[in-house]
């Protein structure tokens, strides 16, 4: 049973509407672009194992992207399985290439054309994981169940190789099209396990969900970016530029012609991904470029968002 399903996360859709608004030429848009070819990468690799989980029954009930919070630390999981018997951790890795896990200095190495390239060691960020989440399964809930962990290879081209046989990686590294049949394994393993009732697991993937907290960091202090540096105007999905203004009731791109009623919602998501959850007309048409207020003011009405305030100040509560 799905509890939390995975959905495009946030960082993706602000990298998204910064890539959309910073120039060609700006000093840090590689960085970005970068960070955002791994974020895609990554999330493609999570979706792929939507498949293989759902060969799973009702008795499991799964979360996709938990983020929690530890006494001290944020804690963040790609996939989270509660069963009777134990619980699952997935870590989803969609690294391309021969991966080689060198238990021995804790390192993953990459083998790509020819380069090598070192990555952290995601056998020891799983076991991180348990034991920052069974310190919060006992702070939050009193319980002590058996966790236990896997780290997916989702890309199925990629090849897998261990250092001197090292049998701890076998056991903790699959491919995605193997997760089944390693949770067939887990069951035989933990079948003597204290099991949790159904009221038990109700209860807690209810202060799972409860308890998430999505990551929403500010993408502009994260990679430097001056807020003036933010493009404004309407974007083209037709030419990726900002060349759309406003003429008889639809915009107009001065680029390649073509016409949309609704190109402005683009960017009251792009505002709300790079400048904050709340707008007012006057931020609308410098954001956007528009120069009548009773324009911008028909326009943020028709979108029926809660607004707070009085009639010249008003603001308005932005809702994705």
């Amino acid at each position: 049973m799905i509890v939390k399903e995975k959905q495009l996360p946030i960082k993706i859709n602000k990298l998204e509407a910064l890539l959309r608004r910073i120039s060609e030429h700006h000093p840090n848009r590689s960085k970005i672009e970068s960070e955002y070819i791994k974020r895609m990468a990554g999330y493609k690799g999570e979706k792929s194992l939507e498949y293989y989980l759902s060969f799973l029954d009702e008795d499991y009930y799964i979360f996709h992207d938990l983020r929690l919070k530890g006494k001290k630390h944020f804690f963040q999981i790609d996939v989270l399985i509660l069963t009777s018997k134990y619980i699952l951790i997935i870590e989803s890795k969609n690294i391309t290439g021969t991966l080689i896990f060198d238990q021995e200095f804790s390192q993953l190495i990459r083998v790509l054309n020819g380069i090598e390239e070192g990555f952290q060691d995601p056998i020891n960020q799983v076991k991180h994981q348990e034991y920052q989440l069974k310190k919060w399964l006992f702070d939050q809930a009193q319980l002590e169940p058996e966790i236990e962990s896997f780290v997916v290879i989702t890309n199925p081209n990629t090849i897998i190789k261990g250092v001197n046989g090292d049998l701890a990686t076998k056991l903790k590294i699959i491919k995605g099209s193997n997760l089944i049949f390693e949770i067939e394994k887990l069951n035989k393993i933990n079948k003597l396990n204290k099991k949790m009732t159904h009221k038990q697991l109700c209860l807690l993937s209810k202060l799972l969900v409860q308890q998430d907290i999505p990551n929403n960091q500010n993408i502009l202090r994260e990679f430097n970016i001056d807020p003036k540096d933010i493009l404004t105007g309407i974007y083209c999905d037709r030419c990726k530029k900002m060349s759309m203004s406003r003429t008889n009731g639809k915009w107009c791109c001065a680029h390649c012609q073509k016409t949309s009623k609704y190109a402005h919602l683009q960017a009251i998501k792009d505002y709300y991904y790079l400048i904050g959850p709340s707008i007012t007309n006057k931020k609308f048409r410098m954001f956007t470029n528009l120069k009548s207020r009773t324009t911008s003011y028909k326009l943020l009405s028709s979108l029926n968002f809660k607004s707070s305030g009085t009639t010249s100040s008003t603001i308005y509560h932005i809702e994705i």
